[in-house]
C-alpha cells in the first residue's frame, strides 16, 4: 500500500516559529513532527511515501532525501500554492494512480505505528477514516458523528454543538474513484478532505469509520508544542555522549550529545534532552522534560524548566526560564526571567486562551541583561529588547524594545 503525507502548509498559528521553517518540522523530543509520521508508516510496512511539499519545501527535501535513511523510498509532489487539503489530494493523483487503496494523512499530527495499525487491521474497505473518543476536544477539531456501528453519517469542522461525537484524526484510507469526487469538490471551491468525505457520506457505500485509541498529538498553538513535547519526553532513555565534570547531579532519564559539556555543580532531572555540542553551567539547574538543541549555552546559576531551547541558542548566567520557547539563533542577557500561568494570547485576529505559558522568542531574538516577560508574550523573529525592560503581548518580528 502507499501513502501521501500532507506537508505543504506553514502553520500559521504557530507563528513566528514557522516564519523560517515548515510546521511539519518543528523539532518535538528532538524529532520533526513528519518524522513519526513516517516512522509509523515505515513500522507498519509501509515503505512507498509519497510527501505533497509546498511552503519551505527544502527543509523536509533536505532531512528525508530518497527515505533509505529511514527505511522508506520517499518521492515528492509540488503544491506550489496551498489552497487546502483536497486541492493537494488532486495534484497527487499521478502519484497514486493504479492503486486499489492508499493512505492520506497529515505530516503535521504526531502518531504511532499501533496507532495507523488500527486503521490498517480493520476490515473496513476505502472509503475509511480513522477516528477517536475525546469529547473534551471535539471542538477544536473534526467531529464524526455514526449511523449504527461505524458508518459515517456527518463530519463537521469545529462545531459547537457536539455532543456524543467522535474527532477525525485527518488519517484516511482512500480508493481511486476519490478523485473524480476532489474534482468535483476543489471546482466548486470546497478546498479540504472533509468536504470530500461530506460528498462521499452521499454515496452508495458512504464512509467507514474506524475508532482507536492509540496515541496522536496534534500542535496547533505553541503552548501545545510544550504539552505534547513533555508527553513524548515522558518516554526518553537516558544515554551520555559528552563530558560530565565532577560534582554534577543527573537524576532519571537525561540524554547528553556528543561533545556537550556539564559543568561542575549543576544539576539536571529528567526528562531532559540535551543535544550536540552544548555548554551547559557551572551550577545549571535544567529539569521538566526541556528539550535543548545542538550546539546552545546555559548561562552558570541559571534555571531552565519545562522549556523549549533552540539550537545555536544562549541563555546567560542567573536565568530563570519556565514553561517557554527559545527558538534557534536567539541570545538572552544575564538575569533575565519570565513568569508563566494561564493567559490569553492574540493569534491571528482573535485570542486564544493557554492554560499554562510563559513566552516565545522567536528567532535570532536578543534580549538584555535583567529583563522579565510576562507570560503569553511573543517576540517574533530578529527583535532586539534592551535591558532591564519588563514585557508583553505580541511584539512583531524585528522590533526594537528600547
Amino acid at each position: 500500500m502507499k501513502s501521501l503525507i500532507l506537508a505543504a502548509g506553514e502553520g500559521l498559528r504557530l507563528r513566528p516559529i514557522t516564519e523560517t521553517i515548515p510546521k511539519v518540522m518543528i523539532p518535538l523530543a528532538g524529532t520533526p513532527i513528519i518524522e513519526y509520521v513516517v516512522n509509523a508508516l515505515v513500522k507498519n510496512g509501509i515503505t512507498d511515501i509519497s510527501i505533497v511539499v509546498g511552503y519551505k519545501k527544502e527543509a523536509v527535501m533536505d532531512h528525508f532525501g530518497d527515505g533509505a535513511r529511514f527505511g522508506a523510498k520517499i518521492s515528492y509532489v509540488f503544491q506550489e500554492r496551498q489552497l487546502g487539503t483536497a486541492h493537494a489530494l488532486l495534484v497527487s493523483q499521478s502519484a497514486l494512480e493504479g492503486e486499489s487503496e492508499f493512505l492520506v494523512l497529515g505530516g503535521d499530527n504526531v502518531i504511532f505505528a499501533e496507532t495507523l495499525y488500527s486503521l490498517l487491521e480493520s476490515s473496513c474497505h476505502a472509503p475509511a477514516l480513522l477516528a477517536k473518543n475525546e469529547p473534551h476536544n471535539v471542538s477544536q477539531y473534526g467531529a464524526v458523528t455514526l449511523k449504527g456501528k461505524n458508518l459515517v453519517e456527518k463530519l463537521d469542522e469545529k462545531p459547537r454543538n457536539s455532543d456524543g461525537a467522535l474527532i477525525s484524526l485527518g488519517i484516511y484510507k482512500f480508493n481511486g474513484s476519490v478523485f473524480d469526487v476532489a474534482k468535483r469538490c476543489v471546482g466548486r471551491g470546497e478546498l479540504t478532505i472533509p468536504h470530500i468525505i461530506r460528498e462521499l457520506t452521499t454515496q452508495k457505500f458512504g464512509v467507514r469509520a474506524v475508532v482507536t485509541d492509540g496515541a496522536w498529538m496534534d500542535v496547533v498553538y505553541p503552548w501545545d508544542m510544550l504539552k505534547v513535547n513533555g508527553e513524548l519526553m515522558s518516554s526518553l532513555l537516558g544515554s551520555t555522549a559528552g563530558t560530565i565534570e565532577e560534582g554534577v547531579v543527573i537524576k532519571g532519564n537525561v540524554e547528553i550529545g556528543r561533545g556537550s559539556t556539564i559543568r561542575s555543580g549543576s544539576y539536571i532531572v529528567g526528562p531532559v534532552r540535551i543535544g550536540a555540542g552544548c555548554d551547559i553551567g557551572p551550577c545549571a539547574y535544567v529539569s521538566q522534560s526541556t528539550l535543548i538543541g545542538d550546539n546552545a549555552a546555559i548561562g552558570p546559576f541559571s534555571c531552565i524548566k519545562n522549556s523549549l531551547v533552540g539550537s545555536d541558542s544562549k541563555i546567560g548566567s542567573g536565568c530563570r526560564i519556565s514553561d517557554s520557547i527559545i527558538s534557534q539563533g536567539a541570545a538572552i542577557g544575564s538575569n533575565s526571567s519570565n513568569t508563566s500561568g494561564p493567559c490569553r494570547i492574540e493569534v491571528g485576529n482573535t485570542y486564544e486562551k493557554a492554560e499554562l505559558f510563559g513566552f516565545l522568542a522567536g528567532e535570532d531574538v536578543v534580549i538584555g541583561d535583567g529583563v522579565v516577560a510576562r507570560e503569553g508574550t511573543i517576540l517574533g523573529r530578529g527583535c532586539n529588547v534592551a535591558p532591564l525592560k519588563v514585557i508583553q503581548g505580541t511584539i512583531p518580528s524585528n522590533a526594537r524594545v528600547i
